[in-house]
């Protein structure tokens, strides 16, 4: 039988003047309309349909601005409604489907203080507003916002030392570099370190639970050791009572750097858990709906292991497409997003169903440095990551596009981000501190 090789009809352009149906749709119902299909100019645009859906609701004395996505494609209407048919090979046959929401601004970028190296850790307290960073000459700093900008409020300097990963913890702060040591400090008196733990290999990033007082460490070779830190003694090695009184005898003509180094306890690994084939790059602890606590780590051999700390046994072990350098856990819904060093950002099912990739996310140039959920409850769908691209996008996660791109001015190689109080930070080799308020609810 001989193949028919007629090419297909094209298309017939269609007229500015010629109209669609829509089917405009919310998921918010102070903001849905009648579900009955409109007939609407091709010519509409994002604020020409933003008005009609303002008159429909009769709010025209307080009107609110909507950006529309298309139901079939995930594509943001940027454009005519004329120019995406076109775009994705349509006619004016077609039912348009759009779900809108209250759209938002891009956010305005301001700067922290100037540090004097790469920012290579950032991580902001979950309930006030200070942010803690890790730079590559070993200093750690607490900044405190004021007025949309941040101020070094306590450092402390390890030697040269690479700091790759901080971390809060209740009433704490806690630092480690790769001299293979972790420090933890005192929030509330002054800043010093009261103990120190020392681990086989240089440290690659850290994970807290409060509800479990726990703090995950892992090192370059693929260990995770676990530490109680419900009280500044707890899990500490027991002091030597002789030594301890020679130290209070000779205090006094010790100078004050080497009397707080005599001060510092020694921590002691929980326990350790062993799986990972190469250099675990991300931790994550979750609760489940039952209340249960687990540990999510992500690494280098293209892997998530999900662990029982109780029982410190892995729950699953989930492959990857791709060596993963980022991971992040929504806190709402429990979906997992991951950042691979083939440039894409992935979003798997939720905790229980992690190995059900749902979205990929196209668009950074480069491996996927951090990523953040939105802190915001009534916000779940809204991602955020940075890249060593330079680049930081602001996600919605029914959409295939970014909502926002956040470049800086100056080339730079972004390695951390967060996301907490209402501000979005980011950092990276230019030591400089990016903040970029954004504290909107999309839904």
């Amino acid at each position: 039988m001989v193949p028919d090789t007629t090419p297909a009809a094209p298309i017939a352009p269609v007229d500015d003047d010629s109209q669609i149906q829509v089917q405009l749709i919310s998921r918010r119902p102070e903001y849905a309309v009648s579900a009955a299909n409109l007939l609407v100019p091709l010519s509409f645009k994002r604020m020409s349909l933003s008005s009609l859906i303002n008159h429909l609701l009769e709010r025209e004395t307080n009107p609110v601005p909507f950006d529309f996505v298309s139901s079939e494609s995930g594509t943001l209407i940027r454009t005519s409604l004329k120019h995406y048919l076109a775009s994705q090979n349509l006619n004016a046959e077609t039912v348009l489907k759009l779900e809108y929401f209250p759209s938002v601004l891009p956010p305005t970028r301001s700067e922290g203080p100037q540090q004097p190296d790469w920012i290579t850790a950032v991580r902001a307290h979950p309930h006030v507003p200070l942010v803690l960073t890790g730079c590559a000459n070993g200093e750690l700093a607490v900044c405190r916002g004021r007025s949309g900008t941040v101020r070094t409020a306590q450092a402390e300097v390890h030697a040269s030392y690479a700091l790759s990963a901080v971390a809060w913890l209740d009433g704490l702060t806690d630092a480690h570099d790769d001299r293979e040591t972790l420090d933890f400090y005192s929030a509330d008196n002054g800043g010093q370190c009261y103990a120190t733990a020392t681990l086989a290999h240089g440290v690659t990033c850290l994970a807290a639970s409060r509800a479990l007082q726990l703090l995950a460490v892992s090192d370059t070779r693929g260990p995770i050791e676990i530490f109680d830190v419900s009280a500044h003694d707890a899990g500490c090695a027991p002091v030597d009572a002789d030594a301890d009184r020679a130290a209070k005898r000779s205090k006094k003509s010790r100078t004050a750097a080497a009397a707080q180094q005599q001060q510092r306890r020694t921590k002691l690994s929980k326990m350790t858990l062993a799986g990972h084939s190469d250099r675990v790059t991300a931790l994550a602890f979750a609760t489940l709906p039952n209340g249960e606590t687990l540990l999510y780590s992500a690494g280098w051999d293209s892997t998530i292991r999900v662990w029982d700390v109780a029982t410190e046994a892995v729950r699953c072990t989930i492959p990857m497409p791709a060596s993963v350098v980022s991971m992040a856990i929504n806190p709402y819904d429990g979906r997992v997003a991951t950042g691979h060093t083939d440039r894409q950002v992935r979003v798997w099912g939720r905790l229980n169903d992690v190995s059900a990739e749902t979205i990929v996310l196209s668009g950074h140039m480069s491996f996927v440095s951090d990523l953040a959920w939105s802190p915001s409850r009534g916000d779940v769908h809204h991602l955020a990551s940075c890249c060593y691209d330079g680049v930081s996008k602001l996600w919605d996660t029914r959409l295939k596009e970014p909502l926002f791109s956040l470049k800086v001015p100056k080339m730079e190689k972004l390695l951390a981000l967060d996301w907490k109080q209402g501000h979005i930070y980011s950092a990276g080799d230019i030591g400089c501190l990016h903040l970029y308020p954004h504290d909107v609810t999309l839904a």
